[in-house]
C-alpha cells in the first residue's frame, strides 16, 4: 500500500494510473483514459446517456456489487446425489460427510466405485497440486494404481470412525479391488481421472468435492494443503 503522506514526485508511475481518485488523498482527479478498464462501464439505456453521447458511468456513479446468495430449498436442497452414475443415490450428502456416513446406505457395488474414485481423484491431485508421484501409481510409471490403491484402502479401514459400513470385511476388499482392475467398469485403477471427468461421470460439479472431502477425512488434509471445514459448513447449512 502506497502511504497517505507520500510526495506526488516520489510515487511510482502506476498510482496516478490506477488508484481512483475516491481512494487517494491528493485529490488528484484521473482522466477517462487513465481509469482502469472496469471503471468504464456502459450506462445503461439511453436515456442515461449525457447529451455527448458518453458512455462511461464514473467511479462514484456504478452500482454497488452485491453477492448474491441462493441456496436451494425444498426438493433442490435434498435432491439424491449424484445425479447419475451409481445405483442408488443418497440425499444430504455433505451432512453425511460431517458425521462420517457418506459411504453408508449404499449398495456394495456403490461403495467400491466410490472408493476408487476418491483415490483417483486424490492422486491426480497429489500431482497436479503437489506435483507428487503417489508411488505404486500409474502416476509412478506403475501399469495400474492397484498398490497404491490397496494402500489406501488400509489407511481407510484403519481409520475407523464408522467411516466404512458396518458389512465391510476382507472379502469386501477383495472385491472392490477386483472391480478396479477388471477393465469393465468405469472405475479402473489403469486410467488417470481429472475432474471434468469425474464431474461429468456423475453429472454433478460438486461430486469432485465429496470425493475430496471423503479423502480428507482419511488423511487430515487435501492436497495443496487445502481445508474442507468451511466449504464442508457452507454445504451442511444447504442442506438443511
Amino acid at each position: 500500500m502506497i502511504p497517505a503522506n507520500l510526495g506526488k514526485g516520489l510515487r511510482p508511475r502506476w498510482y496516478s494510473a490506477i488508484v481512483p481518485s475516491a481512494f487517494r488523498r491528493d485529490g488528484a482527479a484521473l482522466s477517462t483514459a487513465k481509469r482502469p478498464i472496469w471503471e468504464k462501464a456502459k450506462k445503461v439505456g439511453s436515456k442515461q446517456e449525457n447529451a455527448a453521447g458518453s458512455s462511461v458511468a464514473s467511479f462514484t456513479s456504478m452500482p454497488s456489487m452485491r453477492i448474491q446468495f441462493n441456496p436451494p430449498t425444498g426438493k433442490q436442497a435434498n435432491a439424491p446425489s449424484p445425479r447419475k452414475g451409481t445405483d442408488k443415490p443418497v440425499t444430504k450428502p455433505f451432512t453425511r460427510l460431517s458425521n462420517n456416513t457418506w459411504l453408508h446406505d449404499r449398495s456394495e457395488e456403490d461403495v467400491y466405485r466410490l472408493l476408487i474414485d476418491a483415490y483417483r481423484m486424490r492422486i491426480e491431485d497429489l500431482h497436479v497440486f503437489e506435483a507428487e508421484l503417489d508411488e505404486g501409481s500409474i502416476y509412478d510409471g506403475e501399469e495400474s494404481s492397484i498398490r497404491g490403491f490397496t494402500r489406501f484402502l488400509n489407511k481407510v479401514e484403519q481409520a475407523g470412525k464408522g467411516i466404512l459400513p458396518s458389512w465391510w470385511n476382507s472379502n469386501n476388499k477383495a472385491e472392490c479391488l477386483a472391480m478396479g482392475m477388471g477393465g469393465k467398469h468405469w472405475q479402473n485403477l489403469k486410467h488417470a481421472v481429472e475432474k471434468p471427468d469425474i464431474q461429468d461421470h456423475y453429472g454433478e460439479s460438486k461430486f469432485p468435492m465429496q470425493l475430496r472431502m471423503f479423502t480428507e477425512s482419511i488423511y487430515g488434509v487435501t492436497p495443496g494443503g487445502f481445508r474442507r471445514d468451511f466449504m464442508l459448513g457452507i454445504n451442511v447449512l444447504m442442506e438443511s
